[in-house]
């Protein structure tokens, strides 16, 4: 989070002020600024589509110990950095009805979900505003009684922007903990969930309860050839999170080579900068299909980044009636690697 008007719009309304003195447009003037003054007084900006966020210098982001930063997006400009982002839903990426059906998600995706806003003391962030109702299209069979939600995606995947195979990535964010609410954080190998991913941040209200944080994986089986869901299946994967939807966290993975074995990894899951658990792929035979492709010349484009609003589904349950209106706050994303990379 950065302290910000956004620098985008400000230029625009520069750029008009200097236009109409120099054309004693002063009623043209007016009818421009007003909009945007608003915007600031009401705490939130309009998104500026196709602008970038102000610079962000490596040197300025704090890293871990033993850490440097790659990249990643602050979430301070007018909208998501659209060189590392596309929206669900939007004309140019669709997926709007993603996860109906057979997951049983009752959110239709639009970028009007996703909005940058300015919070009381001057920091910017992005939301995420899921509403039921609204005219929201009917979910998809078997769900198709249930009401509609709208909601907003962001995919890193459908932006062509991935990240290293060893790396460590972390996201500080509100997040709503209510029973049928699935909003969540997770990466895919760049061919695919089907072959790897990890899922930074989910809560599983109607199954674990409230303030408990799930971290899990799923890895492709060479054997069986299908998806081990939940592995190692004896590891806990659940983690006390306080205050979850009110409190700003930082959920994260890292990716490590395992010195003892090349072709496999350490994964280690984080919750505010301290692993909650650790296991290296060489415990699980036959799961390295992701690393042994990525060796294949993409070690530095293995990961995507999807952050998505979901909602209900066969494994979380469905909100109850009263619940009408669920928000994300997203601070910043991050990714870093290895001092020695």
């Amino acid at each position: 989070m950065r302290m910000a008007l956004d620098p985008n719009v400000w230029e625009e309304c520069h750029f008009l002020i200097w236009h109409d003195m120099n054309h004693n447009s002063f009623r043209s003037l007016f009818i421009v600024l007003v909009p945007f003054l608003l915007c600031f007084q009401a705490g939130t900006a309009p998104m500026t589509a196709g602008k970038e966020a102000p610079k962000v210098y490596a040197d300025t982001i704090p890293a871990p110990p033993g850490w440097r930063y790659f990249d990643g997006d602050e979430f301070d400009g007018g909208s998501p950095k659209p060189t590392h982002w596309k929206l669900y839903g939007a004309p140019d990426v669709g997926n709007a009805a993603y996860g109906q059906g057979r997951q049983q998600m009752i959110q239709t995706y639009r970028p009007e979900q996703v909005t940058m806003h300015t919070l009381p003391t001057g920091e910017r962030i992005c939301r995420i505003t899921s509403v039921k109702g609204r005219d929201a299209p009917t979910p998809r069979p078997p769900v198709a009684d249930k009401i509609g939600w709208w909601s907003g995606a962001l995919s890193s995947r459908d932006a062509g922007k991935f990240y290293p195979l060893y790396c460590r990535m972390e996201i500080r964010a509100k997040v709503p903990n209510v029973e049928g609410v699935w909003h969540a954080f997770w990466n895919r190998f760049f061919q695919g969930a089907l072959i790897a991913e990890l899922d930074i941040q989910e809560f599983f209200v109607k199954e674990q309860g409230l303030n408990v944080l799930s971290q899990s994986t799923h890895l492709y089986h060479a054997e069986s050839r299908t998806t081990s869901i939940n592995i190692p299946r004896r590891q806990n994967r659940h983690f006390a999170v306080s205050d979850p939807g009110n409190t700003f966290h930082v959920y994260g993975v890292q990716i490590d080579p395992d010195p003892e074995h090349p072709d496999e990894v350490i994964i280690s899951y984080l919750l505010d900068g301290k692993i909650n658990y650790s296991f290296s792929t060489n415990s699980l035979p036959g799961h390295n299909k992701f690393v042994m492709e990525a060796k294949k010349g993409q070690l530095d484009s293995a990961w995507d980044m999807a952050i998505t609003g979901q909602i209900g589904g066969e494994w979380v349950g469905f909100p109850a009636d009263s619940v009408t209106k669920v928000v994300t706050e997203i601070d910043w994303f991050r990714c870093f690697v290895r001092n020695e990379n």
